[in-house]
């Protein structure tokens, strides 16, 4: 992680991950686990809720949240763990109408990825001039989210109908938790 000038104390071993689990249930939506991908947990324990983690559920409590992912250039990994989401950068479903909450339009907010395999999709970063260089091999990176369920906007009519959300605000309604690589392979 020294290629997106990381310190070590962001990290928790014991989160990472190369082996996914099949799938499930998280925050009540499907669970698409990223497999193809290498996981590195983030310190997350304790950091929220008053030291309450059940927002990192994997057993359907009602605190439980949703798992989503987002590209991100290797470079940005450190702003956003510092600073948090830009709300509005592309924004191209804003005005269509949200699925799960009908009479509501989107709006503008931060768009992610439900389903892990949409991350290096036509919405995807470009895989080569985007990747991290580790060790002479070159990796596209994304975050690995929680979400908080009842903030999930989905746009009616999009190409990745139920795929693709956004959340309109992403103070304490996004929690990057594992950073995600997956190496490039020509």
């Amino acid at each position: 992680m020294l290629e997106c000038k990381l310190n070590q104390d962001l990290f928790y071993s014991k989160a990472n991950k190369i082996n996914w689990s099949n799938g499930g249930k998280r925050g009540g939506f499907e669970y698409k686990p990223p497999h193809d991908w290498i996981g590195i947990g983030l310190k997350v324990l304790g950091k929220f809720d008053n030291g309450n983690d059940d927002w990192l559920g994997n057993n359907g409590n009602k605190n439980e949240w949703a798992v989503a992912y987002q590209n991100v250039n290797g470079e940005y990994i450190k702003n956003i763990l510092s600073n948090g989401f830009l709300l509005g950068i592309l924004q191209r479903f804003k005005d269509n109408d949200d699925i799960y909450h009908p009479g509501k339009k989107v709006g503008i907010g931060v768009e992610l990825f439900h389903n892990p395999e949409k991350l290096d999709g036509i919405f995807g970063f470009s895989r080569h001039r985007n990747g991290i260089n580790i060790n002479e091999k070159k990796y596209i990176s994304a975050l690995m989210l929680r979400v908080k369920p009842d903030k999930i906007r989905c746009p009616n009519g999009s190409d990745y109908e139920k795929d693709y959300w956004i959340l309109n605000s992403s103070d304490d309604e996004i929690r990057p938790y594992r950073i995600l690589l997956k190496e490039i392979k020509d």
